[in-house]
């Protein structure tokens, strides 16, 4: 028997990796910088994979490989868990049918997928987290305004802290 979901949308799942995975990052810009040292404070193994990397992606203490995401098959992607796509959506028609086609393929051979730029695309998000005292707080957007999530979480963050001290002062 098969029960009709009642989200129209697929349900998306905010993760706190709790042991150490082998993490792609497609990105060699701002995106997949912030999307690798996150990575990397968590203990996780990184890789970066750009044709180019700026150069905060280049001071990384990770494995970079210089390579072109429309070139790699199943079997290039095959060693890792977890694969964050921190690049711009293409504005080629052929690229992104490509990618939708990867997305679809990589959560087929079940790895965890967060696509920044479309995260209807991945079957996980990854939300702006900071730790205010022994709570965590994680808010994500659309991905279309990573600036404006980071503000907002910020300022949620510092709103939560004062609403601690009162509640607990010294």
């Amino acid at each position: 028997m098969c029960i009709d979901h009642p989200l129209t949308e697929r349900p998306k799942l905010s993760l706190t990796i709790t042991r150490s995975l082998n993490v792609l990052v497609v990105g060699g810009g701002r995106a997949g910088y912030l999307k690798a040292s996150s990575a990397l404070k968590q203990k996780q193994l990184v890789t970066l994979l750009s044709e180019r990397f700026n150069s905060e992606c280049s001071a990384l203490p990770c494995w970079q490989v210089q390579g072109d995401l429309y070139q790699w098959q199943w079997p290039d992607f095959e060693p890792f868990d977890l694969i964050y796509l921190a690049l711009p959506w293409p504005h080629d028609e052929d690229k992104q049918q490509h990618l939708k086609q990867l997305c679809n393929q990589l959560m087929a051979k079940e790895r965890l997928l967060c696509v920044s730029c479309r995260p209807e695309l991945g079957n996980v998000v990854n939300p702006c987290v900071r730790q205010v005292g022994e709570y965590q707080l994680a808010l994500s957007g659309s991905g279309d305004t990573p600036a404006v999530t980071r503000e907002l979480t910020n300022s949620l963050a510092a709103h939560l802290a004062k609403i601690q001290q009162q509640e607990n002062p010294l």
